[in-house]
């Protein structure tokens, strides 16, 4: 495992960037008990150039879908924290769409995050992989737009988004949530703004 990992990075499929964390908040509205969920969410990533050492901080909102069981606040409930909260993040390894060289401006736009999260009394432990990914060429947006009405649709739109993905990352993080416990699972799509000049 180690040395598919060495040889991984040595042929260039690690890049300089990583992610040092996340914090903000998601609320959620959906069923009780067994959980469907639509979610709204703010987002905050430090994003640190290991070869510079410079760190960039990166904000998003999005929304997304989950799934889960867990004793909560029936309907809508809430997680998060502020920066200080324990949050760490790994390498970004290039995606199908990478492009070089990757400046800081290459990670605005859209990220997906896939999420599992372990619930436990008034906390979240989450685990995330995330798919930062480019815009797509207007044809091929038109066509999934289109395609996304057949029964093709979804996998369509998933082979599309990760040939689109920049980069892909794991991101760790400790929140707090109105929860007494279970687990789920979402997908919350941001966009990421632009950095400050």
């Amino acid at each position: 495992m180690d040395l598919d990992l060495r040889r991984y990075i040595q042929t260039g499929q690690v890049s300089e960037w990583e992610v040092e964390g996340t914090s903000g908040a998601t609320v959620s509205v959906g069923t009780p008990e067994l959980k469907v969920e639509l979610s709204a969410s703010y987002l905050r990533m430090p994003l640190k150039h290991r070869g510079t050492g410079r760190s960039i901080l990166y904000q998003g909102v999005g929304a997304g879908v989950g799934v889960g069981v867990s004793l909560s606040i029936p309907f809508v409930n809430a997680s998060g924290g502020p920066d200080a909260m324990p949050s760490l993040g790994s390498r970004i390894v290039k995606g199908p769409a990478w492009t070089e060289p990757m400046g800081p401006r290459d990670f605005t736009g859209r990220a997906l995050f896939v999420t599992g999260s372990a619930l436990g009394p008034g906390h979240s432990q989450d685990v995330s992989v995330v798919l930062f990914a480019r815009n797509l060429p207007p044809v091929l947006d038109i066509a999934l737009r289109v395609g996304s009405v057949t029964a093709l649709g979804p996998a369509m739109q998933g082979a599309a988004f990760l040939a689109c993905t920049r980069g892909i990352a794991l991101v760790w993080g400790l929140s707090l949530a109105t929860t007494l416990g279970g687990i789920g699972a979402n997908a919350i799509m941001y966009q990421i703004l632009p950095p400050p000049a």
